[in-house]
């Protein structure tokens, strides 16, 4: 008797992604430190479900220690690449929206902005979106050229907001 399985219960097939020179950008199905160990005839190779469930990657142990280095976790858009010494590379392609979020519920009620405030609220609001923009862009394009930033904190986002918010005023005059 042979048994049938029907197009609904066949697992999906898989993009295979792989990092080259040029990068390629994924989205992360778990955090970076959680993936397959698979020991092959090439030596231990990381496995990474990506792309919600549509690729799938693996990539060797320097592969991993620079998706880890970046912090990423489920959810997370990053990039990988492959540099000119044939180490590896990785680096968030965007800030993460779900950290975000979830600093803004943990705000009580006595931190949010007074009504009063409003223009100056998105205006402080606008800045450091976009210093956070610029900080990540700037951790990617360090990344690439293989020069570690270290990390930055919400210190290096207020200082680049308020700098842009001076300027912005400065422009005002």
């Amino acid at each position: 008797m042979a048994y049938r399985t029907s197009a609904a219960s066949a697992k999906p097939k898989r993009e295979v992604i792989r990092p080259d020179s040029d990068g390629v950008k994924i989205r992360l199905d778990k955090n970076a430190d959680e993936c397959l160990q698979v020991d092959n005839k090439g030596g231990v190779q990381y496995q990474y479900v990506v792309n919600n469930n549509a690729g799938i990657m693996w990539i060797p142990k320097e592969g991993r220690d620079a998706l880890i280095r970046t912090g990423a976790r489920a959810g997370d858009m990053v990039e990988i690449w492959i540099q000119d010494n044939g180490s590896y590379g990785a680096a968030l392609v965007a800030p993460p929206s779900r950290r975000a979020t979830e600093a803004a519920q943990q705000q009580t009620p006595e931190q949010a902005p007074p009504e009063a405030g409003v223009k100056t609220t998105r205006l402080v609001s606008a800045a450091l979106r976009i210093s956070i923009d610029a900080l990540c862009e700037a951790r990617q394009y360090a990344a690439k050229r293989d020069i570690e930033l270290g990390e930055m904190t919400w210190e290096d986002v207020r200082a680049l907001g308020i700098t842009l918010m001076i300027n912005k005023a400065r422009e005002g005059r």
